[in-house]
């Protein structure tokens, strides 16, 4: 049990920075900047500044920064700025901040970023890791041997012989090995521990350049020679950064645990066992909502406090099977201090008042936005039948299947050729038939029948000739992929409206789409009349010509 509970709070960290990762999207928001800055407009007294431009770009848009943008409209882009400058402000006005799902989500971004700072802060900035500690584990923990890998006993004893007969190792593994190192004449690094037992033991009585007897593993057969395990080597340098990313896991890990055990003996928790051991996650809806609606603690101490509701809705919420025994319900009991400790820590840093507060207003802005278009402009949105219809006669086009023409060709490597076929045509020839023998040496066949195309993926010059053609009709003479074409129409299926039932979700989303459009401009617009907004033209166009340099 205290080894599954050290493996849990070894990864706690992890768990509590990126279990809602997915669930927050990039963003766009003005984070306006306190220090010095290039103030490009302002709005209502709002500076927008460089930096608000280039950070809004960065990471809701072109995710670049401003040094490559040269080609950026700065004007154009500053209008979108100062519309959502102007939604941020009247969603404030209106409380839109204070609705439970955008403080719910600020304090979730808030939690989460915090930790990852404490998390950086106690933990990554601590991970320190000098070239002899790399040097150190390879010969420690790793080996470094050549092998030969035989699917049958006997071809292993040829080559065996060989070996004893004074044949080199790497050659015979280059020949005759059936292992993915081969290429490499079978030479290979592996930690000790991802080793089979049987060929570590094997490897492990071996002195440096003997070669081991034939090993049988699952079938295969095996002849292991030790190697050099000396820093020097070339396979070393090959393995060297990923011995490196193994040490700083591990370190890491070590101080996770090492943090987290700070914490617990500092918050001083204590668990009422006989609590814990009575929940039964095998009882009915009535005895689970009782244990969810529990206020009772569960674990508690200096600072940290958790109810039996929260426990058993947090072990719900995991999504994975239920504990039934109560070392099980221990192990995730602990896992939830853990988590529990780590936010109250974060949280207790205020990173929000410091190198967090400018994203943290971003995302704010992001969500009042979200809750402006969902509190503003969605509730005027109306979609009737007669909405629709109509919406659907005026935009046919739309929904129209084009034209489909069943087709073949003549094709031809010069003019003169694609002319003399179109007079042989003319004069009653057979279109198939001459196809076949106009057709140069370096073509198929099959590229004869063209098959059945619709109007839009025909080439340019026969989109504009084909619909006043009928079949049996032939094009004139057009150049298409370095070839001369002539195509003949064999039979054609004209363009159909799509029945308005089979396109309405279509039809429903473009009108949605359509509105949301004209309600937002009409919302910007009024806002924009009672609005106060200066641009200073001269910090854009420097700001333009500094982008073209």
């Amino acid at each position: 049990m205290e080894i599954k509970r050290r493996l849990l709070a070894g990864r706690v960290f992890r768990i509590s920075i990126y279990a809602f990762l997915l669930s927050f999207p990039f963003f766009m928001g003005c984070a306006t900047i306190a220090q010095k800055d290039n103030v490009l407009a302002v709005v209502d007294g709002t500076p927008i500044t460089e930096s608000d431009l280039a950070y809004a770009l960065n990471i809701s848009h072109r995710r670049e920064d401003l040094s490559s943008a040269k080609t950026l409209d700065v004007s154009s882009y500053m209008e979108k700025l100062i519309d959502d400058r102007l939604i941020y402000d009247e969603a404030l006005r209106m409380g839109l901040d204070q609705l439970p799902e955008v403080r719910g989500k600020m304090e979730a971004y808030i939690k989460r970023e915090s930790v990852m700072r404490l998390h950086k802060e106690e933990i990554i900035q601590k991970i320190s890791l000098t070239e002899d500690d790399i040097i150190n584990e390879y010969k420690k923990n790793y080996l470094h041997f050549g092998v030969i890998e035989l699917n049958s006993e006997d071809e292993a004893k040829a080559v065996q012989e060989k070996l004893v007969k004074g044949d080199d190792f790497s050659e015979l593994a280059r020949a005759h090995s059936k292992h993915f190192s081969k290429e490499k004449g079978g030479e290979v690094i592996y930690p000790r521990s991802g080793l089979v037992p049987s060929l570590r033991d094997a490897l492990s009585k071996l002195k440096t350049d003997e070669t081991s007897d034939i090993l049988n593993n699952d079938g295969k057969y095996y002849l292991l020679k030790l190697l050099d395990n000396k820093e020097t080597d070339e396979a070393f340098k090959n393995v060297k950064e990923s011995i490196a990313g193994a040490l700083k896991g591990q370190r890491q890990g070590e101080l996770e645990e090492s943090y987290l055990k700070t914490l617990r003996e500092k918050a001083a928790i204590t668990i009422n066992e006989e609590l814990l051991g009575e929940i039964d996650f095998a009882g009915g809806k009535e005895e689970i909502d009782k244990w969810i609606n529990d206020t009772s603690p569960l674990a508690e101490g200096n600072t940290a406090v958790i109810t039996v509701g929260e426990f058993v809705n947090g072990v719900f919420l995991m999504k994975q099977g239920l504990p039934k025994t109560l070392e099980e319900k221990k192990g995730i009991l602990d896992s939830r201090i853990d988590v529990k400790l780590l936010d109250q820590e974060a949280l207790s840093r205020h990173y929000e008042t410091k190198d967090l507060k400018d994203e943290a207003e971003g995302y704010e802005n992001y969500l009042l936005k979200k809750a402006f278009i969902n509190n503003v402009i969605f509730p005027q949105i109306v979609l009737t039948d007669d909405k629709l219809q109509d919406y659907y006669k005026k935009n046919q086009k739309r929904y129209t299947i084009p034209a489909v023409f069943k087709l073949q060709q003549i094709q031809v490597k010069t003019i003169e050729d694609a002319e003399d076929a179109m007079s042989n045509l003319k004069n009653g020839a057979d279109f198939l038939w001459l196809a076949k023998r106009k057709l140069p040496p370096s073509m198929n066949e099959d590229t004869i029948d063209m098959g059945w195309v619709s109007k839009n993926h025909l080439p340019e010059p026969l989109m504009e000739s084909i619909d006043s053609m009928k079949p049996g009709d032939f094009s004139p003479v057009f150049k298409n992929n370095g070839v001369y074409v002539i195509v003949q129409v064999l039979d054609k299926i004209g363009e159909k409206v799509k029945d308005f039932e089979s396109v309405r979700k279509e039809v429903e989303k473009a009108l949605i789409d359509e509105q949301y459009s004209d309600l937002l401009e009409k919302n910007i617009m009024q806002l924009r009349q009672d609005a106060q907004i200066i641009i200073h033209d001269n910090a854009v166009r420097k700001l333009e010509k500094k982008l073209e340099k």
